[in-house]
This record gives structure tokens, sequence and C-alpha cells, in this order.
């Protein structure tokens, strides 16, 4: 059942782990390499809410109803004295209704009631933060099948009460053409939200996250290995173990398997023309949602990195490629 279970969830790490038959997942064209990825994960467990309330935050969400994964990352910011800001990719968050056969996405208002949860808790609300003070941004696939528009970030626009019946302010993207109206109908709302069109940007998306892993400024927690325990030896030679919670397990799980769509996307130039796509053999078989996310977190954090947000210009709905710097905004 287990191997069953493994292979449902990450075949490639599946066959590697519990068959023995390893590969080098080396693709021609592949952006980042799984080198690279173990050169940015670090021996710790993932950081499933804000511990301090001091931290800060990127998320992002590529939001999906039926045919692909509802995915939310969370990103951590942190400066580093040499190399100045970076980020760790904290936890993968799938938002599925367990109780599906095929394990489909939540129904949107339970998504976004979900969203509100990991919100609070990554602001570090429970440790007396005011709303959003520790969450930089968040960053939301806007194409029309994730339905993020016109769907999700309606329920996000007014006033709500959470859970302990506490109440907090709505959030809004109020630089973009489907807030024209709610803007003025919610000025409460905090602008933190960014929708980013990914026809007019996924190129720069995948772009970011191959340069942001290979410059070292972006970071994963430990691997998974079907254990309950992270176990290393740390640099003086002493052997470490770290035991997991369930929850941490998950994380972990849903990290590796974006770190494999990661490994796997590829970059392909016809010409002029540039596409960003998994190998032939693996397009149908396996979904790119948890590498989108990633190339969101990545996108979102070389824009704040050099202090602006590049955002498409309102022409053709937004099909066009030329782009606009406005300033970041809180």
């Amino acid at each position: 059942d287990k191997i069953e279970a493994a292979m449902r969830d990450n075949r490639d790490k599946a066959l590697r782990e519990l068959h023995n038959r390893f590969s080098a997942d080396s693709y021609e064209g592949q952006i980042v390499t799984r080198r690279d990825i173990r050169a940015i994960t670090e021996n710790k467990p993932p950081l499933l809410y804000n511990d301090t309330g001091k931290r800060e935050f990127l998320i992002a969400w590529d939001s999906a109803r039926i045919n692909d994964n509802s995915i939310i990352g969370i990103g951590e910011l942190w400066e580093d004295p040499k190399t100045g800001l970076n980020m760790t990719i904290q936890n993968c968050i799938s938002l599925v209704d367990v109780s599906t056969k095929n394990k489909t996405p939540m129904r949107l208002p339970e998504q976004q009631e979900k969203f509100k949860e990991i919100l609070l808790d990554y602001n570090g609300t429970d440790k007396g933060a005011l709303d959003y003070e520790n969450i930089r941004q968040v960053v939301c696939d806007a194409g029309a099948a994730g339905q993020i528009i016109g769907g999700v970030t309606d329920y996000l626009l007014d006033d709500w009460v959470d859970k302990h019946g506490e109440k907090h302010r709505g959030l809004i993207d109020r630089s973009h053409k489907s807030s024209e109206s709610a803007k003025e109908k919610f000025p409460n709302a905090v602008d933190i939200i960014k929708l980013v069109e990914p026809r007019a940007h996924r190129n720069e998306i995948f772009e970011s996250l191959g340069r942001m892993v290979k410059q070292g400024l972006v970071h994963f927690p430990a691997d998974s290995n079907e254990k309950d325990y992270i176990e290393f030896v740390d640099d003086d030679g002493k052997e470490c173990k770290i035991d997991l919670t369930h929850d941490e397990q998950v994380a972990l799980n849903q990290l590796d398997l974006m770190k494999t769509e990661a490994v796997t996307m590829c970059k392909y130039t016809h010409g002029e023309l540039t596409t960003y796509d998994f190998p032939p053999e693996k397009r149908n078989k396996m979904h790119d949602d948890r590498a989108f996310v990633m190339g969101l977190l990545c996108f979102a954090f070389g824009k704040i990195r050099r202090g602006s947000f590049v955002e498409a210009k309102e022409v053709n709905d937004y099909e066009s490629a030329e782009v606009c710097v406005t300033p970041l905004e809180f």
C-alpha cells in the first residue's frame, strides 16, 4: 500500500527510492537541475506558521477548481549579511477535497476560507501582529481557469470574521482592472494582492525561477525521506535528528513534488519564440502547478529585491507582453 501510494504521489521519486531505478533527472533545456536544488536544500523542518510574530512572508496562489491542483506557496523573506534579501520556500499547500475520489480541489468558498486561515497563521496574528503586517505580498495567477478573478478574489474584498470572532480587513489589488468598481466599494480592503497574468508573464516567471535558484538566493527545508524525522551530520561531525509532526511531513512531501516539477521544467527556443514546458514524454502525465507557484514566488521575490513590481499594461485584455514598472506598495 505504501509503495502504491508513493507511486501515485511522486512516481519518479518512488521509482528512485523504492524500486532502485535511478535517473539523472536530466532533460535538454531544463532550467534547474537536481544538483541545483540539493545546493539550496537545508537540514531544517518546514515552517508551518509565524512562530515569532516577526517573520515576513510572501504568498503565491495558483487557484484551480477541477482539472488542475490549487496550490499555495509560502516564501519567508530574510536578510543575509552578504547577499541581501533571501527567500526560503517554507511550505507548499494543496487545497484538495480529501472526500473526492480523485482528490480534486475544494469548492471555491472552502478554498478562500482555508486561504484566510493560512494568511493569519503566517501573519502571526495570534502573536499580536496587526492585519497582514507580516505579509509582504500575495501573488495570484490571474488566469481564467483558476477563477481567481470573479471568484476567489470577490470573496476576499469585504471585511471578515475569523473562527475566533476577530474581525479582519479585506484584500484587494487596486491596480488591476477587475477592481475598477471594487476599490470604491471596499475602501477598507488592504492592497497587498498582486494579480499576475500568466500569458503575459509565463516566460519571465520561469526565468526568475531558474535565475534565483542558480544565484543561491532561494532555499528549501529538508528533503522528505518518507520518515517522521530528519537525520543529518552537522558541520562539526555530530549526528543530529529532528522529529517531524504529521503536518511537517505533509509539507515536506508537497515541497518534494514542487522540486520534482521544477527540475522537469525545460526551456525551448524556436527561432525568436521561447516557451517553457515539460519534456514531451512528461506532458499530460504531470501537473506543473507547484513549479508555477515556485516561479510566482521567485518572480515576485525578484521584483521586491529590485524594489519594483512589473505588471502588464492594460492592452488587449492583458495579452500584451509589454510591461511598465510601478513602485511596490504595501
